[in-house]
């Protein structure tokens, strides 16, 4: 009897990957000038009302939290309540997320809100493992921003930063929708990037506090959630975060947040 001869099926696996750096999705300008990307981003500060004058320019940092958020937008898959997904840190279900609100907070620099945290020149950087600004403030009352508290309820974002005396206001929303959004080719660098240019303006009745001084701010973050609706209650998840030299705001002043992301 002839003996046949086994035939085997051979299974061949490719594997490709794609990381978050200098080749794929990066958050990140440096001067308009073609250089090594990595996950930070910059930020520029006007004061509007003083003939647009730069007050700031400095890296931010886009937080580990905000690139799994990224990972999760991207495919539609979250990476906690899906079959399979493994429980990645922290843990986030923020698939349906889009980024599409902006915040402010006084907690990076010795202020009534966080004493002794930073020097109000030197604030505390932003560390990967953020998930909130230090002490975020309310903005304003209008109907267009999102994330109202009330002072002393559960869910009032500035934890311990209520201090005494009636140093905050009662009732506002602490997130602020983006005012312009623009895309730009990145002609520097021979279009290497799409320029997603995030444009916020802080008015002269917005983040004014109600000390005599002003309203210390020396911390901001962009953030996803689900809707850019007013009134939004949330959850949000903070993306990206940058702090800087304390600046004191008040009705005499407008400001304007313009966040780069190169993609």
């Amino acid at each position: 009897m002839e003996k046949k001869e086994r035939k085997t099926t051979e299974t061949i696996e490719v594997v490709a990957k794609d990381f978050y750096g200098d080749n794929c999705i990066v958050d990140a300008t440096v001067a308009r000038q073609n250089k090594k990307r990595k996950p930070e981003g910059y930020v520029e500060i006007y004061d509007v009302t003083d003939k647009g004058k730069q007050l700031v320019g400095k890296s931010n940092l886009v937080l580990y939290q905000g690139r799994e958020t990224l990972a999760q937008m991207l495919v539609r898959i979250n990476t906690i309540d899906e079959a399979g997904q493994p429980p990645l840190q922290p843990v986030a279900g923020n698939k349906d997320h889009f980024l599409c609100w902006f915040g402010l907070g006084q907690g990076a620099a010795d202020t009534e809100c966080n004493p002794g945290s930073g020097d109000v020149f030197a604030p505390e950087p932003p560390t990967n493992e953020d998930t909130e600004l230090a002490c975020p403030v309310m903005i304003n009352t209008d109907a267009s921003s999102a994330d109202f508290h009330v002072i002393n309820d559960p869910g009032y974002p500035g934890g311990n930063c209520q201090g005494t005396g009636g140093l905050y206001p009662a009732t506002g929303g602490y997130k602020h929708p983006f005012d312009n959004v623009v895309f730009e080719e990145d002609i520097l660098n021979d279009n290497r990037w799409i320029v997603l240019k995030i444009s916020t303006i802080i008015s002269d009745n917005d983040a004014n506090g109600v000390l005599p001084q002003g309203q210390a701010l020396n911390e901001a973050g962009l953030y996803t959630a689900t809707s850019n609706a007013g009134g939004h209650a949330g959850p949000f998840a903070l993306f990206a975060k940058v702090t800087f030299p304390t600046l004191l705001k008040d009705s005499s002043r407008r400001l304007q947040f313009v966040w780069y992301l190169f993609i």
